[in-house]
């Protein structure tokens, strides 16, 4: 039970070579329920961004891959419908994802770990205590990262269903 055990808690964890592999990022994947959350505020703040027709429509000049006069205006026209209120707190939600699963980091190449954090507000960093804004993160990264907590649980589980 013990060797399933220990596959399962590593399961649940990922490393990640952020800012150019200079620090080594360990974080836990979230639960089901976290991930579903997560889901379910992302789905609820990105409707209320723009209509569906603006969406489909941006959608379409992002195929033709070529902004002309004739689409520029409707272009246009879906993006003052815009809520970049809506943009921002779906950032603030990803933040919170980061923040809540970050827990480590190693510069030594994975060697050796430290504890480590990650928070909202810039004013809240510190060297000496391992504390980081998340705001310091690359977009890809940040994108990265994203994708290990929220997609970690479906593969774990996959890979625990290899095991048993």
């Amino acid at each position: 039970m013990k060797a399933l055990l220990n596959e399962i808690i590593q399961n649940s964890r990922w490393s990640y070579p952020a800012f150019g592999g200079k620090l080594i990022i360990k974080g836990r994947i979230l639960s089901p329920i976290e991930s579903q959350t997560v889901g379910i505020s992302a789905a609820l703040i990105a409707s209320g961004i723009a209509s569906r027709k603006d969406l489909e429509m941006i959608q379409s000049i992002k195929k033709e891959k070529d902004v002309n006069e004739e689409n520029a205006d409707q272009l246009f026209d879906a993006l003052k419908n815009f809520d970049a209120d809506k943009i921002l707190k779906m950032a603030r939600n990803q933040d919170k994802v980061l923040c809540q699963c970050i827990c480590s980091g190693s510069m030594d190449e994975g060697v050796t770990f430290q504890d480590m954090s990650v928070c909202h507000d810039e004013k809240q960093q510190k060297a000496s205590q391992n504390r980081l804004w998340v705001g310091m993160f690359t977009e890809e990264d940040r994108a990265n990262m994203l994708e290990l907590c929220l997609q970690g649980h479906k593969k774990a589980a996959d890979a625990i269903r290899g095991q048993v």
